[in-house]
């Protein structure tokens, strides 16, 4: 399963919810949606096309993939100025392949006050409301914070599966970080505090003079959850079924 190992694959980054955690994440979902149409004679908005850059720089994407007579190409080069690196031929057509001209992060130490803007609510945006207009400006703010400053863009690396290590920048202080990573409650770290932003990705915060970060995820209850729902939904089914042969045998 690719997306469960997601987090330490080099160069390689799944925005989805890790093993998806029983919860949709909906960033990925919203990219998809302003830069996904495949209707007939589809015409691109150049405002999502712009609203796109901010899901990318806090989804840490550095390249898109199209057909070549995609209608999205000529507007990503022209309004966000993406560079083609390269074409790949599929089967009977070709695929571009996009670059961006910022250089992605996978974390980020960010002035712990500019997380009052993107951490106002008790649980991600996308569980409470389908407006995406809400969704889209804390996005463009985070993608703000998280660029602000190249400088502060944090080295983390990924010693075995299930751990993030964060070296931290800010040794001796308090300190925040941004993660470009879903945000789900099997993390843990016992010298960092782990919350999720609005829209869904992990917060950091340290306290005190920690030079490593370490972040440790655990399943917990979630497999057992998972494994037990998929058999209450095979009982449903086969209960249904037989329900179903009873009523036409009586017919």
């Amino acid at each position: 399963d690719a997306t469960s190992d997601s987090y330490n694959k080099p160069h390689i980054h799944f925005s989805n919810r890790y093993n998806n955690q029983l919860l949709p994440q909906h960033v990925n979902l919203r990219l998809s949606k302003l830069l996904g149409s495949t209707a007939p004679n589809f015409s691109v908005n150049n405002n999502d096309i712009r609203v796109a850059e901010s899901y990318m720089k806090v989804m840490n994407v550095e390249y898109l993939f199209f057909a070549r007579n995609s209608p999205y190409v000529q507007p990503l080069k022209d309004i966000l100025g993406l560079k083609q690196v390269a074409t790949v031929r599929e089967s009977s057509f070709d695929i571009v392949v996009l670059k961006t001209p910022w250089e992605g992060t996978y974390a980020a130490q960010i002035e712990c006050a500019s997380l009052k803007s993107i951490t106002t609510s008790e649980s991600p945006l996308y569980l409470k409301t389908t407006n995406d207009t809400k969704l889209d400006e804390v996005v463009a703010k985070a993608s703000d914070i998280l660029y602000e400053d190249e400088s502060r863009f944090a080295t983390t690396s990924f010693p075995e599966k299930d751990v993030i290590e964060i070296t931290n920048k800010q040794s001796g202080e308090d300190s925040c970080y941004i993660l470009n990573q879903s945000y789900a409650t099997g993390w843990k770290s016992t010298n960092a505090t782990i919350t999720h932003s609005d829209y869904g990705m992990m917060i950091v915060k340290v306290a005190g003079n920690a030079e490593t970060v370490t972040l440790k995820h655990s399943w917990g209850n979630l497999l057992l959850i998972q494994a037990g729902a998929t058999v209450c939904a095979l009982i449903v089914a086969v209960f249904l079924c037989i329900l179903n042969r009873r009523k036409a045998h009586n017919e």
